[in-house]
């Protein structure tokens, strides 16, 4: 964010602390002089406060001169009106997520059926509405070609997969045939970790065709400088995922034979969102069999 004090432009940044072991309520704010427009300042000033974000207290104030002093006080001031409050259940949240992530567990016929895990299901508990839960969120956000649109991401969970790619799930404003207004699944994309976009389906007529989605996702990649990174770091913590289930399949008989026949040479490339390998369709996992007479036996 940014803030003026002194005649001085400031921008302030933080990280907030997602370790669900640690007990801590403070952030640490870095405070970097800038231009009107937000670009630094070449040697401007740089200076650092943490904030209790509960009470709204810095803890342990140096001493400071002006403006930083000024600078600092207001901003105290201006956080303690709902921005720390707001900051510590962004900060509650997280951690909360973390703790989801270290104990989530895929069940072994999931990974049979060869389905992409939404992110969401891992670190909320449930999918969105977009993936048919019941959640009232979702990852990401884009305003397109006059339109807003919201997007949900899907990993394949398999530790030794290289499909390398993440399946994005649009949802947007759709006109139905009886040209009534409502939200609806819009388009499926598939977005390589390098950055390739693939649109698999256009599903809302009224979009313009697979052009436009294109455009959509493009205009989401390019809004976001780090959401490549981000998609990386989410498509790693799914692997994991999927290492830990495996680990927990082998401790039971049925697992043990799931674990040994596909965790260390699975390589299929994503199954689409929720469809389910019929019997007797070629194994996902690879084998070249019928799915009936592979993964799918009983």
């Amino acid at each position: 964010m940014q803030i003026t004090a002194a005649d001085s432009n400031f921008q302030v940044y933080w990280d907030l602390c997602s370790n669900p072991d640690c007990p801590c309520l403070d952030t640490i704010f870095v405070f970097l002089e800038c231009d009107a427009e937000g670009c630094p300042v070449p040697g401007g000033q740089e200076f650092r406060a943490r904030v209790n974000l509960s009470t709204g207290i810095e803890m342990d104030p140096p001493s400071r001169e002006e403006p930083s002093a000024s600078t600092v006080a207001g901003f105290l001031e201006e956080g303690r009106q709902g921005l720390f409050a707001k900051l510590l259940q962004q900060m509650e949240e997280g951690r909360a997520c973390e703790k989801r992530i270290e104990e989530y567990v895929i069940a072994p016929e999931e990974l049979q059926q060869g389905l992409l895990v939404s992110f969401s299901r891992i670190c909320w508990g449930e999918d969105p509405v977009s993936l048919g839960g019941s959640g009232e969120f979702s990852s990401f956000a884009v305003t397109c070609e006059g339109r807003r649109f919201t997007a949900d991401d899907l990993y394949c969970p398999w530790p030794d997969c290289q499909c390398d790619e993440v399946t994005l799930v649009f949802l947007g404003k759709t006109v139905d045939k009886q040209g009534r207004t409502m939200t609806g699944h819009v388009f499926d994309a598939i977005v390589t970790l390098k950055g390739e976009v693939r649109i698999l389906e256009v599903h809302a007529a009224d979009l313009g065709g697979k052009e436009v989605a294109r455009r959509v996702v493009r205009a989401l990649l390019e809004e976001d400088s780090g959401l490549l990174g981000e998609l990386r770091r989410r498509n790693e913590v799914v692997k994991e995922v999927g290492r830990r289930s495996l680990r927990v399949a082998s401790e039971h008989f049925a697992g043990r034979a799931l674990a040994s026949k596909l965790g260390s040479r699975h390589t299929h490339a994503p199954v689409s969102r929720g469809v389910k390998v019929g019997r007797n369709e070629p194994c996902p996992c690879g084998s070249g069999k019928k799915f009936k007479k592979c993964c799918g036996r009983e």
